[in-house]
């Protein structure tokens, strides 16, 4: 069977048609809150399939398809959902954009960054993150162009820093 939303299709087996219609709703508050946080919309509907296999989540950027399974925990399926949904928003944003990512290392960090940003914002721990780096090199600073240089952690909370910076 199929549910079809504004921005998704949602596939899914005949027993599972409140899971999948609980899946679409919560597909529509995530694309929401991401089309909103990136001021930027997908002009194609991005395809779910809901079903009980074992299989807990996977994307499929080659198939525009996000797969969920209703066999795992709620929250973790959520989180999941709004990741996958972030990613497609992240592809077509890269498709358009005349920069072309020379860096994949670098590109991965800031998408994965961008996307916990977009969901928890800075935080506490990333703050005291930034905070020992700096204290640990005696540095007031980094260079933007530095921060993949340094382990995921520490480049990541310093994204998150200053995703805040230019949102604040």
């Amino acid at each position: 069977s199929t549910l079809k939303t504004t921005h998704f299709i949602v596939n899914f087996n005949t027993g599972e048609t409140s899971y999948a219609a609980r899946i679409a709703d919560l597909a529509e508050e995530h694309y929401g809150k991401i089309e909103t946080f990136l001021n930027y919309s997908i002009d194609k509907p991005i395809t779910i399939t809901a079903s009980d296999s074992k299989l807990k989540f996977f994307v499929s950027s080659f198939s525009r398809a996000l797969h969920v399974s209703s066999d795992g925990n709620f929250t973790v399926v959520s989180e999941e959902l709004y990741r996958g949904i972030f990613l497609f928003f992240w592809s077509n944003l890269k498709n358009e954009s005349t920069r072309f990512f020379s860096n994949q290392t670098g590109e991965r960090l800031l998408c994965q960054s961008l996307c916990n940003y977009s969901l928890k914002g800075f935080n506490l721990n990333e703050e005291m993150i930034v905070r020992s780096f700096l204290q640990q090199s005696g540095s007031s600073g980094i260079q933007i162009s530095e921060i993949i240089n340094h382990n995921e952690t520490v480049s990541s909370a310093f994204l998150s820093g200053l995703f805040n910076f230019l949102e604040s």
